[in-house]
């Protein structure tokens, strides 16, 4: 009897430190192209402070030129208020005197340092004053962090997709089939070569499933032709004792060979743990992202009625539940039926729950891909800054409900 040794998972391993990779990695161009952007944004705001302070200044010298004093320059300080609503980066405007006392100001903040641009001005020959302009030394990494974020949740958002995509991907492309050869070839060591390997392309896994598919048929084939020459040299001798040997040497030897060889190979046709992965998580993160913004109490009982229905809808519907679940929330999306979607999306979620659990999943295999999708939806809500009633992304809903679509096969397919 050989022992089967127990085998390590790694595929989430290497998922997770592809991610992490991918995020250091995200973060570290975010931080260098922050500090560049930073550098240029604020160079330009203070080349646009020196252009306005120009156009002020000049208007200014137009009214102290006609004798008007710098502190009785009528409406200044509604003007200087005017351009700082019409420019919201610049932080104070402010007319000083020549004593560096404050005529006229607009802004709450300081018009020193050195983000501010400070200009003479003249009464004749004489500096009677100065204007100074400034900009936000903050307002630039303030801009630049915001618009950061929403890339670095879209980006975390994508990956996550991605990622549990791919895992799902290597599952049925390549431990699925693998698991299956190594289990077949357990049963062999035991004596049972009653199950033939599903088909899959020519490639090196498919190579190696044809050769263990036509190993199995040999066997059986020269058992079949061993069997049926014993039996010709049975019945072609006359004497009995002869006849006895032979009868008992072709007994003993299909004894040794054991019945797994006894009757013809079949294929399988079960469920296979991972088929659901994918369309769980395309399909969970279509329902949220619909669904956001009109998380009401019909939106609920909608999710509670669809998950029921989807349970027990008899198994044979499985691929009319779970593609038509999949059309009816892109369209409910794009239509903004809140109810609609998280009834929609949660019949496909219970019937891929209910396959996965008839398939011999664990619980947090088929619940990791459903909280991923959720977790990405949210992620790109909040990159978007779309969050609060109306919110929902009803064309990212339809995208990936479409998406969900070529999922469907998996559930149905033979392995």
């Amino acid at each position: 009897m050989t022992a089967i040794v127990p085998t390590r998972r790694f595929t989430l391993g290497i998922a997770a430190a592809a991610v992490g990779a991918a995020l250091l990695a995200m973060a570290g161009v975010g931080v260098l192209g922050t500090l560049a952007a930073e550098e240029q944004l604020a160079e330009a705001r203070l080349a646009k402070a020196t252009a306005v302070g120009h156009a002020v200044q000049r208007d200014l010298h137009r009214a102290l030129d006609h004798g008007i004093p710098l502190d009785r320059v009528e409406g200044m300080t509604a003007y200087l208020l005017g351009i700082a609503e019409r420019n919201p980066d610049l932080h104070r405007l402010a007319v000083t005197a020549a004593d560096g006392r404050t005529l006229h100001a607009a802004g709450p903040g300081t018009a020193e340092g050195p983000s501010a641009v400070r200009l003479p001005l003249h009464a004749g020959s004489a500096v009677i004053g100065h204007l100074l302009v400034a900009v936000d030394a903050g307002a630039a990494r303030a801009q630049i962090v915001g618009e950061l974020t929403g890339i670095v949740l879209g980006a975390a958002a994508l990956l996550l997709l991605v990622a549990e995509l791919a895992g799902a991907l290597v599952q049925a492309a390549v431990r699925a089939p693998l698991d299956r050869l190594e289990r077949a070839l357990a049963a062999g060591a035991t004596g049972d070569f009653g199950t033939l390997l599903g088909r899959r392309p020519r490639d090196q896994i498919g190579r190696a499933l044809l050769a263990f598919n036509a190993a199995v048929f040999h066997l059986h084939e020269r058992r079949a032709r061993f069997a049926a020459h014993a039996e010709e040299v049975r019945g072609a001798v006359f004497d009995p004792s002869i006849a006895d040997q032979v009868e008992q040497t072709r007994a003993r030897a299909l004894e040794r060979l054991g019945d797994g060889t006894a009757t013809a190979p079949r294929r399988v046709a079960d469920a296979r743990p991972g088929d659901a992965r994918a369309y769980a998580v395309l399909l969970s993160a279509a329902m949220v992202s619909g669904c956001l913004g009109g998380l009401d109490a019909a939106t609920g009982l909608a999710v509670l009625f669809g998950f029921t229905v989807g349970w027990f809808v008899p198994s044979s519907w499985t691929r009319i539940d779970t593609a038509l679940a999949a059309v009816a929330l892109g369209a409910a999306a794009l239509l903004g039926a809140g109810p609609m979607v998280g009834a929609a999306g949660a019949v496909g979620l219970a019937v891929a729950v209910r396959y996965a659990r008839a398939a011999g999943e664990d619980a947090p295999s088929i619940l990791r891909p459903i909280l991923t999708g959720v977790v990405a939806a949210l992620l790109w809500s909040a990159a978007r800054g779309t969050t609060g009633p109306g919110s929902g992304g009803a064309v990212e809903a339809a995208v990936l409900a479409a998406a969900a679509l070529p999922a469907v096969l998996p559930l149905v397919r033979k392995p």
